[in-house]
């Protein structure tokens, strides 16, 4: 399920991303964006402790997703004022935007830290939860569903299923007889 998770995710990535690019927009929920980069940042630079231990090095793979993720904050930079359909909205995108992203982005990091979830189950599943309702939205108000691909939401929906079986299984698996969790004894890979 972890395969088909990161192929699904990467496959909805690129078709969104051509599609923002073909129509001067941007693919995905700008609170989306700002929460799934702070999380992609706490993995990608350990920012809680080192990484389970897999066959494939997960580091780069937070690394390579930060990268996806700046891509869309590039998209909603360059092209989210002229998406939004209301005047106060457009008039006052940069500030809001930038709010966004400083109150949504380290959100994730202290939720973990709160909650002391340092492998991010369950701010993962909010984040997901979340995009999904807040996708709605973009289908419902975007005219002519400008810069959303229909192909990108079926693969964010096959990668999101996947995902969600991938943390049923993986996760009780992480913790040792007595409940300390086992899997985090190998160093942070270094970028």
């Amino acid at each position: 399920s972890a395969f088909v998770m990161f192929a699904a995710w990467t496959a909805c990535y690129f078709v969104s991303f051509r599609q923002a690019r073909r129509d001067k927009s941007y693919s995905f929920p700008i609170v989306n964006v700002a929460l799934n980069l702070g999380w992609e940042f706490v993995f990608a630079f350990a920012l809680l402790g080192p990484l389970p231990r897999f066959y494939f090095p997960l580091q780069w793979g937070h690394l390579l997703w930060v990268g996806f993720d700046s891509w869309n904050v590039a998209q909603i930079v360059k092209n989210g004022r002229g998406m939004q359909s209301s005047p106060f909205t457009r008039r006052w995108f940069g500030p809001i935007l930038l709010g966004t992203f400083v109150l949504a982005m380290p959100a994730p990091y202290f939720f973990m830290r709160y909650t002391g979830d340092d492998m991010g189950v369950n701010p993962d599943m909010i984040i997901h939860v979340v995009m999904a309702a807040l996708f709605i939205n973009l289908f419902a108000n975007r005219q002519g569903l400008r810069g959303l691909s229909f192909a990108g939401g079926v693969f964010r929906l096959i990668g999101d299923v996947s995902s969600f079986v991938f943390l049923y299984l993986w996760w009780p698996a992480q913790f040792d007889a007595q409940g300390a969790f086992a899997t985090c004894d190998a160093p942070p890979i270094s970028p």
